[in-house]
């Protein structure tokens, strides 16, 4: 087993040295074709945002069609959209305002307070 650990703060953008880190250790076992479990405290914002990433530089896919796979394969997905929004622009899908209210009307399970449109619309001026 290999560990990886790289704190970042929940609720503010990713660093791109973290993201860096982050994708070219992820990006390594890929290749590899080793398993991957990617975890965070919650298991709501930071993990689901890295898996998504993965899986948009890894794949065909574009970051939101990435993100709604994972997103309906995570009980309890919902990432604050500044996560969501650096991770975007680190894998140049810079997505505009409809872009990311459809990331979150996608998600199965809504909270009882979802993110209301100025968070959303502030986590775009990244």
């Amino acid at each position: 087993m290999d560990v990886k650990r790289l704190p970042f703060d929940d609720g503010l953008p990713i660093p791109i040295d973290t993201l860096d880190e982050a994708q070219n250790w992820l990006s390594s076992h890929w290749n590899r074709s080793n398993k991957i479990l990617i975890s965070c405290a919650a298991g709501e914002s930071g993990s689901v945002t890295m898996a998504a990433c993965l899986l948009t530089l890894k794949t065909d896919a574009g970051y939101c069609l990435a993100c709604k796979e994972v997103f309906t394969k995570v009980p309890g997905a919902y990432p604050h959209p500044n996560i969501l929004v650096s991770v975007a622009n680190y894998c140049n899908a810079h997505i505009d305002f409809n872009q990311l209210k459809e990331i979150y009307s996608n998600i199965q399970v809504q909270p009882p307070f979802p993110w209301p449109d100025d968070v959303l619309m502030e986590s775009l001026k990244q």
